[in-house]
Formats: C-alpha cells, sequence, structure tokens
C-alpha cells in the first residue's frame, strides 16, 4: 500500500528529466561534423542540471510554466487538487533559481510551456535581478508570445517550437515570426527538404529529441545546425570536440553547428547566407 501511495504522489509531481547515459560507437575516420548539443530540459532540477554541467553541456534547456503569478522550471502545471498538493509539498524550483543553476553554461534555452502574455514581464523580473547575464534563447508554440518577446527583449533569441506535422505545415507554408532566428522540431518530422526550406528563409535548425546511435547518426548527416539530447553519453561526446569540428581537426572541416554556439554566446552574430554555408563547405578559423 506504501508503495502504491507513493508511486501517485511521484506520478503528480513535478516532472523529473529523464536524463541517461548510453555509450557510442563512433569510427574515427568518419569525417561527418558532430553538431552542437543541447541538454534537454536538465534545468528543472538542480542535480540534473549540475549532472549536465558535469559533461560539459553548453547550453542548458529549462522548461518555464505559469503557475499562481509565478514562473517555475517545469514541465507541466497541476491540474487536479491532488497534484497541486503535491505541487506544494515538493514543488519545482522557480525561474530564477534554475537560472542560477544554468550559470556556468554558455547559454540557456527558455522554452515557454504556457503562453499567458503575463509571463513576459514575471520573466523581466528574473532576469534584472540575475548576475553574471547569460546568453539565452526562448523557444515557445505560440507565435504571438514569441514577437512579444523578441519586441520587449532584444537581446533574445526566438525559435518556434514544431511538435507535430500540423505545426510543420504551418510554419512552412506561413510567413516567419518577425525577428525569428530558428526553429526547434521534433526529430521525426524532420527530412533534408524541410531543414533546407527553413535554411533558405535564414533559420537555424535545431531536432529534438535525439537520444541514442542510430538517430544520432542520421541526424549527423543532415545538415542540422544542433540537436537536443537526454543522452550525456553524446553531449560528453560532443564537448570533446570543438563545435562544428569533424573528429580529425586538422582537416579544420567547420560544420554548421559552431554558428548555433556563436548565436547563442553572442546575440548581434547574423545568420551567413544559406549560399555560403553549404552542405560540406570549409572555413579557415
Amino acid at each position: 500500500m506504501f508503495h502504491g501511495a507513493a508511486a501517485v504522489v511521484r506520478a503528480n509531481a513535478p516532472m523529473v528529466p529523464p536524463q541517461m547515459y548510453r555509450p557510442l560507437l563512433f569510427d574515427q575516420s568518419d569525417p561527418i561534423a558532430f553538431p552542437v548539443v543541447i541538454a534537454h530540459n536538465p534545468g528543472d532540477q538542480a542535480a540534473s542540471t549540475r549532472r549536465a554541467l558535469a559533461y560539459r553541456a553548453p547550453i542548458i534547456e529549462i522548461d518555464v510554466v505559469l503557475y499562481q503569478d509565478a514562473l517555475y522550471a517545469a514541465h507541466d502545471v497541476p491540474h487536479s487538487w491532488f497534484a497541486r498538493l503535491v505541487w506544494r509539498l515538493t514543488p519545482p524550483p522557480p525561474l530564477a533559481h534554475a537560472w542560477k543553476s544554468a550559470a556556468h553554461a554558455d547559454a540557456v534555452q527558455l522554452d515557454f510551456k504556457s503562453s499567458a502574455s503575463e509571463m513576459i514581464p514575471l520573466l523581466l523580473d528574473v532576469l534584472n535581478g540575475q548576475t553574471p547575464e547569460i546568453r539565452f534563447v526562448v523557444s515557445s508554440r505560440n507565435r504571438e508570445l514569441l514577437s512579444t518577446i523578441r519586441s520587449t527583449l532584444q537581446e533574445a533569441q526566438t525559435v518556434l517550437s514544431i511538435g507535430d506535422s500540423e505545426a510543420l505545415l504551418n510554419a512552412v507554408s506561413s510567413p516567419p515570426v518577425e525577428g525569428l532566428s530558428g526553429v526547434s522540431v521534433r526529430a521525426s518530422l524532420l527530412t533534408l527538404d524541410v531543414v533546407d526550406s527553413f535554411h533558405e528563409i535564414g533559420l537555424f535548425v535545431i531536432a529534438w529529441t535525439v537520444d541514442d546511435q542510430i538517430s544520432l547518426d542520421s541526424f549527423r548527416r543532415l545538415p542540422v545546425d544542433a540537436i537536443s539530447s537526454n543522452n550525456l553519453a553524446i553531449i560528453e561526446r560532443s564537448a570533446a570536440i570543438a563545435p562544428g569540428f569533424t573528429d580529425d581537426e586538422s582537416s579544420r572541416e567547420f560544420g554548421r553547428g559552431a554558428e548555433v554556439i556563436n548565436l547563442f554566446r553572442s546575440i548581434n552574430t547574423e545568420l551567413l547566407d544559406y549560399s555560403k554555408r553549404g552542405r560540406g563547405g570549409t572555413a579557415t578559423v
């Protein structure tokens, strides 16, 4: 009975980020550049953030929800009375605390799970109270929210999240959100044509989530700019190689991912023209 009750409490508690370590195998002669890797929502829990940073994650994703007039690092808000009770007993970290936990990352991705406009002044309050400043992007499935954030926070990179085929069709066929930097697309929806269509209008592409060897090999050969992963081994592997370079650094073959890390690090970095970033291109460093 006790175990059953504990299971019910866990099911209604804030979601624990699904981190894992699945070893990878690579052919050292493989010329395909390794992408920039974003740690997928470890920021929802301080222990997960520390673990991701220990594996040298350059970018920490934090899910953001609005609950009772405050921003929290969580994937969902509680809907039932019991879930709200559990949240009171084991609350998720406030966004300000999650931000501080991720302070040693190169950048932070704030993934807005709520779309209420009231989130923006609350976000400003969090950002104004933080030192040192961290480069960040804001991702959301809500186009209007992203547009408002971009007009309010000039320093923020905005990313449109795309989780299903309908949203993908809408994103491809509709004019892009003004000031949009990129898209974060469910990995199963991505094809070469889809990636190219976004690159042609100047948007970078993040694939989420990529956690296993087969998926990773596939997306290393698509021209995606970055991947989001729960697999610490993928994060570790990416960190062991200079972002965007192949394993054989003597070739100095530049991958598209290096541009993304620069976008996260510097708010003034502009996307290169797609024709200058074609697959198989090289750059001098």
